[in-house]
């Protein structure tokens, strides 16, 4: 049987380059916590809220693109291009957990682990949960994983719009019912106690379900015609009532919508065309992957044991874009090096 003959497309997304660069320094906040001793109430609710739609940016990004790269191909040749980018994220999540296995490693010796313990524990993290000690950075890898295959699931099998959507918001829904089961301290129900304890021995919670949901939304934005007055309403009335109610559950509900609208509205910008921004996209797959590192060997280094705050966060910021501006501008040198 011939392979399918699959074209490179030439993507060059500006607005959404520059704004997966913002959202890798939002990141760096989520894990570091700048405001870890702010006392103002209203500040650090604001920024719990907005942070929360840094990675579904990242997820319905790859969703967008993809889309993009399969849309005007046969089945083979889409399915072709998916398990292509499928067997990347694999590569990477493979890699990625190799480069944080010395972290893991620490953290079992320091927790007096056995070494069947520790193995046992490893694997679980690196097939269910696509965390270990300080990378919880690999669980967007893992979940993109499991979306693809998703995805190849949907196009072999020709599902309907209605049907590939319905399948995602009840996963979704699926999701956030593990969630609230493993933050629930109701004993009055047996059954919770029970499933409970089998969501915390297995994949922890339900997170790695939803990048299956935000992968599929970004596929089928694709061809979505942007109306920038309903996403704006749309935007910052979610964003509003997460905000007035700041309650977790809540927030939850709502990060969907308007995680959605705001990557609606970033991709209907329009930005005029430069290397920066390919620059900036590179710069920001770096800064997400290397953040963690920086923070743990900060920390320990200054305070002998996990700390969050402003300092960690200013320093691994600016530490992350020196490491990655140095190392994709080499790695771009090295190509044009190569080309002539």
């Amino acid at each position: 049987m011939k392979k399918a003959n699959i074209k490179r497309l030439p993507l060059n997304y500006n607005s959404l380059d520059l704004f997966k660069f913002i959202m890798s320094i939002f990141v760096i906040a989520i894990h570091t916590h700048p405001l870890e001793y702010c006392n103002n109430s209203i500040i650090t609710n604001f920024f719990e809220v907005f942070f929360k739609c840094a990675v579904p940016f990242f997820f319905l990004t790859s969703g967008y693109i993809l889309s993009a790269k399969i849309r005007e191909e046969s089945m083979d040749n889409k399915i072709e291009i998916i398990k292509k980018s499928l067997f990347k994220i694999i590569k990477l999540y493979v890699l990625w957990s190799i480069i944080y296995m010395p972290l893991a490693i620490f953290y079992y010796i320091n927790h007096d682990y056995s070494i069947l313990r520790s193995i046992i524990h490893y694997i679980r993290g690196f097939l269910l949960i696509g965390e270990h000690y300080n990378s919880w950075i690999l669980w967007y890898l893992l979940s993109t994983i499991y979306a693809y295959l998703f995805l190849i699931f949907i196009i072999k099998k020709k599902l309907t719009f209605r049907k590939s959507l319905f399948i995602c918001i009840t996963i979704l829904v699926i999701s956030y019912t593990l969630d609230f089961i493993v933050s629930t301290n109701n004993q009055s129900f047996y059954i919770f106690t029970i499933m409970k304890k089998i969501i915390d021995y297995s994949i922890s919670n339900g997170r790695l379900l939803t990048g299956l949901f935000y992968i599929y939304m970004g596929f089928i934005l694709y061809d979505n015609k942007s109306n920038v007055k309903i996403e704006t309403v749309v935007l910052i009335t979610s964003f509003l009532v997460s905000y007035i109610l700041s309650d977790d559950f809540v927030t939850k509900l709502f990060v969907p919508i308007y995680s959605v609208s705001f990557f609606l509205l970033v991709k209907s910008l329009r930005i005029k065309d430069s290397e920066r921004w390919f620059f900036l996209r590179k710069m920001s797959t770096v800064i997400y992957f290397i953040h963690l590192y920086v923070w743990t060997l900060y920390y320990y280094i200054v305070y002998g044991n996990k700390h969050y705050g402003l300092d960690c966060f200013i320093f691994t910021t600016l530490l992350c874009l020196i490491i990655s501006f140095i190392f994709v501008y080499c790695k771009n040198k090295l190509h044009r090096n190569k080309i002539r």
